[in-house]
């Protein structure tokens, strides 16, 4: 009976990672029948989007997309100053690593990435393991996930960074202080006081 549900279990994990998948190759057709090519669209001016100028330089393109991820959570964790218009050159891009924006933005990419490995490897193995880092490695997943498409992480967009696109990752960090808060503030109330503190603080985050 223990065997088979675990494989019942193992099904629908796969199940549910192939419907993922799915929907990933779903997006990135669509994506490729309206806009034509992964490539800068000719309607996609470098004055909105700088990066469309440093497709043939792979370092300053990937380490500019990893600090744009990493200020992308940092204006959601603490929008303290916001710009109506991110036009060229209001965020030069990284063309070095010994640039502080890029070892910054590497550690905390590693850093997020780290957590969320161990988190499946926990899962897979059943090792031991808190739920709030579980919970922590979902919030990260749904954040890099909601934010992603739009970063010039897969392909080219029209801007080099637009905080309209945090709405929906937003909600990750929102819950990641829940998560946080019931965990650190509260971390001998009952199970049932903890989940009523996490979705006020989520709601209050929101």
């Amino acid at each position: 009976a223990t065997s088979s549900a675990t494989g019942r279990h193992t099904r629908d994990r796969i199940a549910t990672a192939a419907a993922c998948a799915c929907a990933a190759v779903a997006f990135f057709l669509m994506r490729w029948v309206v806009v034509g090519a992964v490539r800068p669209s000719q309607s996609f001016s470098p004055v909105h989007n700088p990066l469309t100028l440093e497709g043939d330089h792979p370092l300053t393109l990937a380490l500019s997309i990893c600090f744009l991820l990493v200020y992308y959570a940092a204006l959601a964790v603490a929008p303290l100053q916001l710009s109506a218009d991110y036009s060229a050159h209001c965020i030069a891009p990284v063309s070095s690593l010994a640039d502080p924006r890029a070892v910054a933005s590497v550690c905390v990419l590693i850093a997020a990435l780290s957590l969320v490995l161990y988190s499946a490897y926990a899962l897979v193995c059943r090792v031991k393991c808190p739920r709030a880092l579980h919970a922590l490695a979902a919030c990260a997943v749904v954040f890099l996930a909601g934010i992603a498409p739009v970063s010039n992480v897969f392909f080219f967009v029209s801007t080099v960074i637009a905080e309209r696109a945090l709405y929906f990752p937003s909600a990750a960090v929102s819950l990641a202080a829940a998560v946080l808060f019931a965990s650190l503030v509260a971390p001998r109330a009952s199970a049932k006081s903890r989940r009523i503190l996490s979705s006020r603080t989520s709601t209050a985050a929101l």
